[in-house]
């Protein structure tokens, strides 16, 4: 209904009343489930207003879209029905799995995916062939796409995980371009063959199974808020 300094003169000005009473004191705790709220009269949904935010594991096969009738799943059949709509903070691509926010709050949506705010996004992906040096010196400097040429991105390799013709890599993004990832290592002779996105900033994927959803604590969204406000392009 309002910031929170505007609802605080509300509130001061007795224009807002829970059960009738409008002798209220800041910060007096409500039960939306059974307190009667009003603004000047009229009743307020607190259960309507409650922002909620979910760390999703997207598996492959499954859309980012909030609706496609070609899709036999999107992401929202995955979250759960009890917490009104939820939106996906920008898309996973049908065949990436990993780390995917939900929220109803369009405001940290909006910042998270705004290009300016450049907050990392770091992926692992399995590629044809074996990267050389300089062809890993291209992915960290920039690659050159028919939407422009790519900022500097941080790269390494994952020698644990490579086989003989197939290499694995740890990918940091500063962009929300559309299929960035993929873009780029094609570009470089080496298709991603899997994809799977572990980090937003500070939040991590962990061992979160695939398919499954968990609310995120307060601390997380906070961090990432302040990632998003602090966050410049990243160095060459």
């Amino acid at each position: 209904m309002a910031s929170l300094r505007a609802s605080e003169l509300l509130i001061a000005s007795g224009r807002v009343a829970v059960n009738g009473n409008n002798r209220l004191e800041l910060g007096v705790k409500v039960d939306p489930t059974r307190d009667r709220i009003t603004l000047d009269g009229k009743s307020v949904s607190l259960l309507s207003e409650l922002h909620r935010y979910l760390v999703l594991h997207k598996p492959t096969g499954v859309t980012s879209t909030t609706s496609d009738r070609y899709a036999s799943k999107t992401v929202l059949d995955l979250a759960p029905s009890d917490m009104g709509r939820l939106y996906p903070v920008g898309r996973l691509d049908r065949e990436t799995s990993g780390l995917l926010l939900l929220t109803n709050d369009g405001a940290f949506a909006n910042l998270m995916m705004h290009p300016r705010h450049h907050v990392p996004r770091v992926y692992r992906a399995r590629v044809k062939g074996i990267l050389q040096p300089e062809t890993l010196d291209v992915l960290r400097s920039g690659v050159d796409l028919e939407d422009g040429k790519t900022q500097p991105s941080h790269v390494r390799r994952l020698p644990a995980l490579t086989v003989p013709d197939a290499d694995a890599l740890e990918i940091t993004v500063f962009e929300g371009r559309n299929r960035q990832v993929r873009r780029m290592l094609e570009a470089v002779g080496h298709p991603v063959t899997a994809l799977c996105r572990v980090a937003i900033g500070p939040l991590k994927l962990g061992r979160l199974p695939r398919g499954r959803w968990r609310e995120m604590t307060r601390g997380e969204v906070e961090q990432l808020r302040a990632l998003a406000l602090r966050t410049t392009a990243p160095a060459v």
